[in-house]
């Protein structure tokens, strides 16, 4: 009798649709796992699964779906991706105005921004935010586009801490006081810390400084984004980003503690839904292909509280 409801028990597991999830999930993630650690795993996806489904059922404009971080809780997830961002006194900030702001922009279309690219699981997403607003703002004054080292930053830049999280305006102004950055093709990105090897390669991209927007503007972060093009601006990633799919990420699905750094590449108030434009660094198969779009008008997931970008950018 204990063998037929063994029996019957192993049946109802492999046949449940939690678990044919599971098995689609590890197969195209190519995710492995000792025989002790799948059952934990399993237990943590169906959950989030359950998390998923209950989220997509209340008609947000956001929808959640089973990524590659499906197998993770939240507090893992928040380990090993996100890191919190302390930010000092701003003592200087700016806030930009235009008689006449555009009603969108998107420096994506327009060839100022690089492919989306994957920090793995290295804290160094302030990395990526850095030299994304400097690719950006040199291709707009130059008209060329480099793809930047962010390993370059990880391993030489001692202010911030490599893989254990930095600060954006602490990248930028290593920039400017080492004479730029070199290409990601000449100091490639490994996802771990390393010696600095700045002296084996020549910078491409320069800036001369940088300006902090005043924390919670949102007309001066638009402003900016639009006369100056990608901002280095950092968000709380910590509750709706997790299994982001697609759709618009409301202000009221997530907090303002600022633990990840990302670059804000454009926006758009032409329809109904309005929303920030975001670029992330989690590879193209997180979000809608690499980015996150936000709540428009709102300092959703606190997107305009520590927002940098630079000047006096050169593609050489």
């Amino acid at each position: 009798m204990k063998a037929i409801i063994l029996v019957l028990l192993i049946v109802f597991v492999t046949c449940s649709p939690y678990q044919k999830m599971f098995e689609k999930f590890k197969a195209k993630y190519n995710k492995q796992y000792s025989e002790e650690e799948e059952a934990m795993r399993y237990k943590i996806f169906r959950d989030n699964v359950k998390i998923i489904e209950a989220h997509n059922k209340k008609g947000s404009s956001s929808k959640f779906g089973v990524n590659k971080f499906a197998d993770l809780t939240s507090a893992e997830f928040q380990s090993k991706y996100l890191k919190p961002i302390k930010i000092e006194d701003q003592k200087e900030t700016v806030s930009p105005r235009v008689k006449d702001l555009p009603t969108s922009i998107n420096w994506k279309d327009k060839g100022a921004v690089t492919p989306v690219k994957n920090q793995g699981s290295c804290g160094s997403c302030w990395a990526f935010s850095t030299t994304g607003a400097i690719e950006g703002c040199a291709e707009i004054a130059s008209g060329k586009l480099n793809s930047l080292s962010e390993q370059e930053l990880v391993d030489c830049d001692t202010t911030d801490q490599g893989c254990d999280g930095g600060l954006m305006e602490n990248a930028l102004q290593w920039v400017i006081d080492n004479g730029g950055l070199c290409s990601e093709e000449k100091y490639p990105y490994v996802g771990v810390d390393q010696s600095c090897t700045k002296d084996k390669c020549q910078s491409v991209s320069t800036l001369t400084g940088y300006q902090t927007i005043t924390k919670g503007d949102l007309t001066g972060l638009a402003t900016a984004c639009a006369e100056h093009g990608p901002i280095s601006v950092g968000v709380d990633a910590s509750i709706a980003w997790q299994f982001y799919i697609g759709g618009i990420i409301l202000d009221i699905e997530c907090g303002k503690d600022i633990d990840h750094g990302v670059l804000l590449v454009g926006y758009n108030t032409e329809k109904t839904d309005n929303y920030w434009l975001v670029k992330n660094s989690w590879g193209a198969s997180w979000g809608e292909s690499g980015y996150v779009r936000l709540e428009y008008d709102k300092d959703t997931c606190g997107i305009a509280d520590y927002a940098n970008y630079g000047t006096g950018c050169k593609a050489l």
